[in-house]
């Protein structure tokens, strides 16, 4: 993970969509401080269409539809 320490402050560039999260640990004192920041940002790999309808399965024990929801488009 490329990070940089200056003047007592550790500081890790990232890219987080909204709502995501990240955990960082820091383990004992390695290298510089300094490393490239792009190896923070892993390639994109290849994806796929999501271009029909798909059907998702909740728990209904944890107060959710009992039966398959299907979703005519990707959606949140």
């Amino acid at each position: 993970m490329a990070y940089c320490k200056a003047g007592g402050t550790t500081t890790v560039p990232m890219k987080l969509v909204p709502y995501e999260r990240a955990r960082l640990l820091f383990l004992g004192r390695r290298g510089s401080g300094k490393i490239p920041a792009a190896s923070n940002y892993p390639q994109q790999t290849a994806t796929i269409a999501i271009n029909k309808p798909w059907i998702v399965n909740f728990d209904a024990k944890m107060a959710r539809p009992a039966k398959p929801v299907i979703f005519e488009t990707l959606t949140d």
